[in-house]
């Protein structure tokens, strides 16, 4: 999306928009860029925008800081989309690059942020869902990890040496992470290409294809990209700075649309006979379960058959 020079100086119009605005200025803040950049960034329009900006910036982030950063962010905007009732069965899809430290209580955190909502019918309205408490939520939907393994990196287009940019250890592939664990099985034009990309979604069980919400980040799956509640939930623990973006259907309007548009996957981006937005997912649906013969990938393990390339893991 492309942002004009204003044409005139005016405060924001919207709340999507003074949100927008609000959170470059405080991340460029936050990483030290130049004052000239934030000023800069004053003069263009941003009334048109149509996502989310989900950053996260190191530190120890509470009060009205707790729902600027990290999942809680989302967990924020998440909660005030309303979810049509085919998401009632659903599973949230982490596709990743850096696989870190993870326990399944922080798992479940991260997923109570990323459900959102009540289904469209209800009667709750967006400020009782933002105000539910984790606990009183129905339960999270499933998790699913997107992740390549060792025969995917073997015969990928620069062999064992994409791996050096897919990082996870084999201490962080604990048997709950194993068990969520799904074939990278990208599109055909990129059937050999390793992923750094970092996608997260909301995929319906009743249409497989159909996308509660799509979003696009720097943050690998970890605590440090992500954030940790801490004191009872009152405190947000970030280490990294990462930046994302949150697509959802109530805010990808067509021009004088009633509804929202729905989001459906597909190899390439672009607009349905009926109007609604095909995302172009990096890997292929329905998801694959790894079998007992799949291996992820460990960039600290070694690896002996050769590669294409007839090398082997790691490099000697």
């Amino acid at each position: 999306q492309d942002f004009p020079l204003k044409m005139r100086t005016s405060a924001p119009q919207c709340t999507l928009e003074q949100d927008f605005l609000e959170t470059l200025n405080d991340y460029c803040n936050r990483a030290g860029m130049p004052y000239h950049i934030a000023k800069d960034l004053q003069r263009y329009d941003f009334s048109e925008v149509k996502v989310v900006l989900l950053p996260s910036t190191p530190g120890y982030h509470t009060q009205d800081a707790l729902h600027k950063y990290g999942h809680m962010k989302a967990r924020k905007w998440l909660q005030l989309e309303p979810v049509p009732e085919l998401f009632r069965a659903s599973d949230l899809v982490y596709q990743y690059s850096s696989l870190g430290s993870l326990d399944e209580k922080w798992m479940a955190e991260l997923a109570t942020s990323l459900t959102g909502g009540a289904a469209a019918d209800s009667r709750e309205t967006p400020a009782k869902r933002q105000k539910l408490m984790p606990g009183s939520r129905p339960s999270a939907p499933t998790a699913k990890l997107v992740w390549p393994t060792v025969e995917f990196v073997r015969t990928s287009i620069d062999g064992y040496a994409s791996g050096g940019s897919i990082p996870c250890n084999e201490k962080n592939l604990k048997p709950f992470v194993r068990s969520m664990m799904h074939l990278y099985q990208p599109h055909e034009d990129y059937h050999r290409v390793p992923p750094h990309i970092k996608t997260f979604t909301r995929i319906s069980h009743a249409a497989p294809n159909r996308l509660a919400w799509v979003m696009m980040t720097s943050c690998n799956l970890s605590k440090a990209a992500w954030g940790c509640l801490q004191k009872n939930g009152t405190q947000l623990m970030i280490r990294s700075y990462e930046m994302g973006v949150l697509f959802l259907p109530s805010l990808v309007k067509q021009q004088h649309a009633a509804n929202p548009v729905a989001f459906h996957a597909g190899p390439h981006a672009g607009l349905s006979g009926t109007g609604d937005h095909i995302f172009p997912l990096p890997f292929t649906l329905p998801l694959v379960p790894y079998s007992s013969n799949d291996r992820p990938w460990c960039w600290d393990t070694q690896h002996t058959t050769p590669d294409i390339y007839g090398k082997k893991w790691p490099p000697e």
